[in-house]
């Protein structure tokens, strides 16, 4: 390895795994009862004694577990309902144009658009009241319900996107041609080898995805704090309002908590790892019939349901951004206006810059850490890439709360540094197995001639290699930035109130009333990613073309 390749290894890990480490712990030591800078220097299980008796902590701890495994099962269910009847094929073509656009959508924004649309004054509850005569709102809660149920929607439509990408990227590396064929042989169509045939082919493959959805299902704090309950909240909520407490000697119970959340994501994946197991034994001994269970009229309906909760969802906070005036049961708004836009630019035009300045650079590092260490040293090695997993897995509030204070110890101070740094941890991630993906697939042989004719790596690079990459770099860019803009936890801890984003003003703007004023930041939040999804579209595009002239 030599020395360019060694320093961007170095800088590669550094990034990503210090902060890590630390932040863990950082939190162990409080969980612990050791917190100098608050005079705790006692260390024992206290601390944990207190957390198990704090009001409502053990229903938060049920409401985690029930809403997260209920939500991560849904996703699942709907994704191989898709996957059975043929989206890989394309035979939902509408649905699979338009699933990146889907990805793309922070959780807080597609949150307070399906919250908005299930509110007692939404869509639904309007044509209802048109229909039978009603002149107010039903006094039905289909939202912040008591028993989860509205997040659990929620995080299931949003995670059913993730999963279908994940498994497409998946059927292009595993060969199942020969199995189907073989299957088609026995009599079976393509739905009734699903289970047989695929299933335990493309669990395996799939295992680290389904384990980050299902550790963002319980560790999830943006989200639930628009659609969950409040009384109790989820744990990871409540464990995030004790860090915020006025009251300082908390933190060491929410450091306690946020172990404690980790200590069930942990569990909840081992399991997941035995249901996996299961199934795959399930399906591999279970003589399956060769007709179809009728459930394709099911798969449909699903992708019309994932597809009607984002566009009607995007709809409705489009039009309570430039409504007027809207009277229950009116369809639409009677007067538009921009008076909300301009009311609130004080507010949203300095987030706006935060969010891009962040943003782009943190999608910027990460695109040129993975390069440089794809470039240098290839392919991660197999236990290395387990490692990625790490922060997406680990719940936020279970780390991230003292690293910007470790950050500030060694000149890197509460605001644009620490944010940027802190959103590295989720935007590298995710650039690494895009990119990976793309450098696979790039024939060697043009690098090769590359350098046989310019006898230069740097000339082969910039000439050659990087311009045929160039649509994957646009394309990792622009999922690297809406990670970034997503982020909630991790700029809210990281800033210390000098800087805010969209997403940090969107959350704290969902818990008022003014309909007006929480559509205008959701509705930034929404385009900011899908705007620099077209740009880097563009700009991709335009760069073919540019080479084939």
């Amino acid at each position: 390895m030599n020395v360019p390749a060694r320093l961007f290894s170095s800088l590669f890990w550094a990034a990503f795994l210090l902060p890590i480490i630390s932040g863990v712990v950082l939190t162990l030591l409080p969980a612990f009862g050791w917190l100098p800078v608050l005079n705790q220097q006692q260390l024992g299980w206290h601390i944990w004694q207190q957390l198990f008796i704090q009001p409502s902590f053990w229903a938060a701890s049920g409401l985690t577990w029930w809403s997260g495994w209920l939500a991560t099962l849904a996703s699942l269910f709907i994704a191989a309902l898709l996957l059975q009847y043929g989206f890989a094929q394309q035979r939902f073509a509408l649905l699979s144009r338009w699933l990146s656009a889907m990805l793309a959508v922070p959780h807080a924004a597609y949150a307070l658009g399906l919250f908005a649309l299930l509110a007692a004054t939404g869509w639904p509850a309007r044509i209802w009241a048109l229909g039978s005569g009603e002149q107010l709102p039903p006094q039905i809660a289909l939202t912040q319900d008591p028993y989860g149920l509205s997040l659990a929607l929620t995080l299931a439509l949003r995670e059913v996107p993730f999963l279908l990408l994940m498994a497409l990227a998946a059927f292009r590396t595993l060969n199942l041609a020969p199995l189907l064929r073989q299957a088609r042989l026995l009599g079976y169509g393509e739905p009734q080898a699903f289970w047989p045939v695929v299933v335990p082919q493309l669990l395996p493959v799939l295992r680290w995805p389904i384990m980050v959805v299902l550790a963002y299902n319980l560790g999830v704090v943006d989200v639930a704090l628009i659609t969950g309950p409040s009384l109790p909240p989820t744990l990871a909520v409540m464990v995030h309002q004790w860090f915020v407490d006025p009251d300082l000697t908390m933190r060491l119970v929410a450091a306690a908590g946020g172990i404690w959340l980790t200590l069930m994501i942990m569990l909840a994946c081992a399991l997941w790892w035995g249901i996996e197991k299961l199934i795959i034994a399930i399906c591999m001994t279970r003589q399956w019939p060769r007709q179809t269970f009728g459930f394709a009229w099911l798969a449909k309906l699903s992708s019309i349901l994932l597809l009607t909760a984002w566009l009607l969802g995007a709809a409705w906070l489009l039009f309570w951004a430039f409504a007027r005036r809207w009277r229950f049961p009116d369809l639409w708004p009677e007067q538009w206006q921009l008076r909300s836009w301009l009311r609130t630019s004080s507010d949203w035009w300095p987030a706006l810059v935060d969010t891009l300045v962040v943003g782009v650079a943190s999608a910027t590092l990460a695109l040129v850490l993975v390069i440089g260490l794809l470039e240098g040293v290839g392919q991660l090695k197999r236990w290395q890439r387990p490692l990625l997993f790490v922060p997406l897995i680990l719940p936020q509030v279970g780390f991230l709360f003292f690293v910007p204070g470790m950050l500030a110890r060694i000149g890197i101070g509460y605001g644009y540094g620490a944010a940027i740094t802190l959103h590295l941890l989720f935007v590298l991630p995710y650039s690494y197995l895009l990119l990976e993906r793309a450098y696979l697939s790039l024939n060697l042989q043009y690098e090769q001639h590359a350098l046989l004719l310019s006898k230069s790596r740097w000339r082969a690079l910039w000439r050659v290699k990087w311009p045929l990459l160039a649509p994957a770099f646009a394309s990792v860019f622009a999922v690297g930035f809406s990670v970034s803009v997503a982020q909630y936890l991790a700029t809210l801890y990281a800033s210390a109130g000098r800087i805010e984003t969209i997403t940090t003003l969107t959350v704290s703007a969902a818990g008022g009333g003014d309909r007006r004023l929480i559509a205008v930041f959701a509705l930034l939040q929404w385009l900011l990613p899908f705007l620099v999804f077209l740009v880097m579209a563009w700009v991709s595009h335009w760069r073919s073309r540019w080479q084939r002239a």
